[in-house]
C-alpha cells in the first residue's frame, strides 16, 4: 500500500558524506615558483596579466587575515577571486576580511577551516559563492553576504554548525543544492525586494534549530527535500510567487502551521511534500492548486481537517494515508476527476465522506481500513470503483446521487455493499429519483444531494418543504417524495422605478442610469428582474426608456424614462450698443456636429434673478452671435445662452450658461 524510503535516505546520506570528507585527504595548496606570498597567503597571477587569485597559504599564516585589493610591486595585480581549496582544512585561520575586488569564492575555498568570522569590504563586487565554499567550517558564526551576490553554490555552508543566522540579500537569484544542510541556523531572513527564484534541493535540510521562515514572493519553486527534517521548524509562510513544492520538501519537519499568501499561484504539491509532519494541524490549500502528489500528507497524524479547493483535478496515491483526518470537504464547483489509490487509506478518524460531482473513478484502497467511516455519498459521475476502495469500512449507509440502474452500471470490484441493507429512494415530486441509498436496518437515512427544486409557473414560486412520509429509522425498503410550499409572485406592474439619474448631458458616450429601486425595494438583476433598454447604445440627444420585467418571485413589468440633453455653451463676450447689445458665444466642437444641435437661445433680463426674462431663438448650429435691439438706453442687462436640439418634434435644452452683464449706451 505504501512506499518505504529508508534505503533511499541511507544512500543519499552516504553519498553526501563521501563528498564532504573527500578534501580532508588533500594537502593544503602551497606556493610554487610563479606565485606571490604576502603574510602567509599565496597569490597566483591569472593569464590576463592584471589580476590574481588566492590559491593557498603557508605554514606561518596568522589567525587573522586581511586580503589586500592589490598584490605585487611590478607588475601589480588586482585580487579578484579566492580559488578552489585555497584555505581548505586551514585550522589556524579564524578571521578573514575579503576586499571589494573579489567577485568569486571558489569551490571548497574554506572547506573544514577554523573560520569564525568572514567580513567583506564596503562596495563588495562578490557575485558567487562556490560549491562547498564554507562547508564543514563548523566554527563559522558570523558572515554577512554582500548585496552583490547572485548565487550561493551547492553545499556552500553545509555543516556550519555554529552559524545561527543568515540574511540572504535581495540580489541572490538561486540557492544551490544543500547550501545550508546540517547548519546551526535558527533564523533565515530574505532582504526586502528579494530576487530569489528557486530554493535548491536539500537547501536547508536538517537545520534542526530553524523555527520559522517566510518564503519571498519572488520564489517560484521549493526544491526537493529543501526543509526535510527541520525538526524545530514550526511555521512557514509561503508568498504568492511559489508555483510548486518539491518532493519531500518538508519531510519529517516540525511544522504545525503552513500559511499561503493571498493570491497564491501554487499549482502542485509534490509527492511526500509534508510526509511525516506529525505536528501539522493547520494548512489551507490555495485555490490555485491543481494536483496533490502521492503521499503528500502521509502520516500527518495531527491534521484533522482539510478542504480540497475546487481547482484540484487529482489526488495522488496515498496522499492522506494514515493522517488524522476527521473531516474532508470539497469546495463548491470541484473539478476533481479521480481519487488515487490509497488516498485516504487508514484515516481511522474519518466518519463521513461526500465525493464531489465530476469524479469518475475511486482508486484501489482509497478508503481502505478507515475504521470509523460509516457513511459515504457517491455522485452520479462515478463509473468505476477499484478493488478494496472501501474495504474494512463499517459502512451503515451508502448514498448514490442517481437511480438504482445507474448504481448497478458502476464497474469495479471495489463497489461497496451493506449486507441486509434496505433500499431507500428519495424522489422529486415528478417521480425523478434524486438519490438511491442502501441503509442498514435501524439507521435513519438522510438526503445528501442538492436541494430539490420545482420550476415556477405564471402565478407561484415553489420552495422545498421536506419529505413525505416523515423520515424514520430503517425497517425495510422505503420511498420518500419531495414536497413544496408555494408563494404567490409579486407583481411589478405599475411599480415606480427609481433611476440613479433621469437627465444626462451629451458627451459622445453611452449614458445609461443604474436601476436603484423598483416599487421601493432594492431588487437583484438576473434574480428578481431583467432590464430591457429602448436603446442599448443611448448616447445621442433624446428620450429613452428602460423596461423591467419580473422573474423568480416577481412578475409583471414597469417602465422608467430618462433623457439626454445637448451640451451647453458659454458666453465669449458681450458688446454694448445704443439701446442694444450683441452677445457672442463659443462655437461647439467638431464632435458636436449639426445633428447634435438645432440652434441656440438667448435670454436677457434687467434683474440678476432673470425674473421677467425675454428669450430669443437663434436657428442654426453655425451661428455664434446675436444682436438684441429696442432696449432701454443706459440700462444694465443680464444675459445667458443655451443650446437646443429638436428630436421628433420635441425640443431638448442644455443648461443655461453663466450670466454676463452688459450696459446699453
Amino acid at each position: 500500500m505504501k512506499k518505504r524510503t529508508s534505503y533511499l535516505f541511507a544512500m543519499i546520506f552516504s553519498v553526501l558524506m563521501m563528498f564532504a570528507i573527500m578534501p580532508l585527504s588533500m594537502e593544503p595548496a602551497y606556493a610554487d615558483t610563479d606565485t606571490i606570498t604576502v603574510n602567509g597567503v599565496v597569490y597566483t597571477p591569472n593569464a590576463d596579466g592584471t589580476t590574481a587569485a588566492v590559491t593557498g597559504f603557508t605554514k606561518d599564516l596568522p589567525s587573522e587575515v586581511t586580503i589586500p585589493e592589490k598584490v605585487g610591486d611590478n607588475p601589480q595585480y588586482t585580487v579578484t577571486s579566492i580559488g578552489e581549496l585555497a584555505f581548505s582544512s586551514c585550522s589556524v585561520l579564524k578571521t578573514i576580511t575579503i576586499p571589494a575586488s573579489v567577485s568569486m569564492i571558489g569551490e571548497d575555498a574554506f572547506f573544514s577551516s577554523g573560520l569564525t568570522t568572514v567580513e567583506f569590504a564596503k562596495g563588495s563586487k562578490l557575485e558567487s559563492i562556490g560549491p562547498s565554499a564554507f562547508s564543514a567550517a563548523s566554527s563559522l558564526s558570523a558572515i554577512t553576504i554582500p548585496e552583490s551576490v547572485q548565487s550561493i553554490g551547492k553545499y556552500a555552508f553545509s555543516e556550519c554548525s555554529d552559524l545561527t543566522a543568515i540574511t540572504i540579500p535581495s540580489s541572490v537569484t538561486s540557492i544551490g543544492e544543500g547550501a545550508f544542510i546540517w547548519s546551526g541556523l535558527t533564523t533565515v531572513e530574505f532582504a526586502k525586494g528579494s530576487k530569489l527564484e528557486s530554493i535548491g534541493e536539500y537547501a536547508f535540510s536538517e537545520c534542526s534549530n530553524l523555527t520559522t521562515i517566510t518564503i519571498p514572493e519572488s520564489v517560484q519553486s521549493i526544491g526537493k527535500r529543501a526543509f526535510e527534517k527541520c525538526s524545530g521548524l514550526n511555521s512557514i509562510t509561503i508568498l504568492s510567487g511559489v508555483t510548486s513544492i518539491g518532493e519531500f520538501a518538508f519531510f519529517s519537519s516540525g511544522l504545525t502551521t503552513v500559511k499561503f499568501a493571498k493570491g497564491s499561484k501554487l499549482e502542485s504539491i509534490g509527492e511526500y511534500a509534508f510526509y511525516q509532519c506529525a505536528k501539522l494541524g493547520t494548512i489551507m490549500i490555495p485555490e490555485s492548486v491543481q494536483s496533490i502528489g502521492p503521499h503528500a500528507f502521509d502520516e500527518c497524524s495531527s491534521l484533522n481537517s482539510i478542504t480540497i479547493p475546487s481547482s484540484v483535478t487529482s489526488i495522488g496515491e496515498g496522499a492522506f494515508v494514515w493522517s488524522g483526518l476527521t473531516t474532508v470537504e470539497f469546495a463548491k464547483g470541484s473539478k476533481l476527476e479521480s481519487i488515487g489509490a490509497d488516498a485516504f487509506n487508514n484515516c481511522n478518524n474519518l466518519t463521513t465522506i461526500t465525493i464531489p460531482s465530476g469524479v469518475t473513478s475511486i482508486g484501489r484502497g482509497a478508503f481502505f481500513c478507515c475504521t470509523s467511516l460509516v457513511s459515504i455519498t457517491i455522485p452520479l459521475s462515478v463509473k468505476h470503483i477499484e478493488d478494496g476502495a472501501l474495504f474494512d469500512c463499517p459502512l451503515t449507509s451508502i448514498n448514490f446521487l442517481g437511480n438504482k440502474d445507474a448504481w448497478n452500471a458502476i464497474t469495479g470490484e471495489g463497489k461497496p455493499n451493506i449486507a441486509g441493507a434496505s433500499d431507500i429512494f428519495f424522489k422529486n415530486e415528478d417521480g425523478t429519483v434524486l438519490q438511491f441509498s442502501m441503509v442498514k436496518s435501524g439507521e435513519t437515512p438522510s438526503y445528501q444531494g442538492a436541494t430539490p427544486t420545482k420550476a415556477a409557473d405564471a402565478q407561484y414560486i415553489y420552495t422545498f418543504a421536506g419529505w413525505t412520509p416523515e423520515i424514520t429509522a430503517v425497517s425495510g425498503d422505503a420511498t420518500y417524495k419531495a414536497t413544496y410550499s408555494k408563494t404567490a409572485k409579486i407583481s411589478l406592474k405599475g411599480a415606480k422605478v427609481v433611476l440613479s439619474a433621469t437627465t444626462f448631458t451629451y458627451n459622445g458616450k453611452v449614458r445609461k442610469p443604474v436601476i436603484k429601486t423598483i416599487g421601493g425595494k432594492k431588487l437583484t438583476a438576473g434574480t428578481d428582474y431583467t432590464a430591457k433598454w429602448s436603446n442599448t447604445k443611448s448616447k445621442n440627444v433624446g428620450a429613452y426608456t428602460v423596461t423591467v420585467t419580473g422573474i423568480g418571485k416577481y412578475t409583471g413589468a414597469a417602465k422608467a424614462a430618462y433623457k439626454i440633453n445637448p451640451k451647453g455653451t458659454s458666453i465669449a463676450k458681450t458688446v454694448a450698443a445704443k439701446k442694444a447689445f450683441t452677445v457672442k458665444w463659443k462655437k461647439q466642437s467638431a464632435k458636436m456636429a449639426t445633428s447634435r444641435i438645432t440652434g441656440y437661445q438667448v435670454r436677457y433680463a434687467t434683474r440678476s434673478s432673470m425674473k421677467g426674462a425675454k428669450t430669443v431663438t437663434v436657428k442654426g448650429y453655425s451661428k455664434t452671435s446675436k444682436k438684441v435691439s429696442k432696449l432701454k438706453a443706459k440700462k444694465k442687462y443680464y444675459v445667458q445662452v443655451r443650446t437646443y436640439k429638436i428630436v421628433k418634434s420635441k425640443k431638448y435644452y442644455s443648461s443655461w450658461s453663466k450670466k454676463k452683464a452688459v450696459k446699453t449706451r
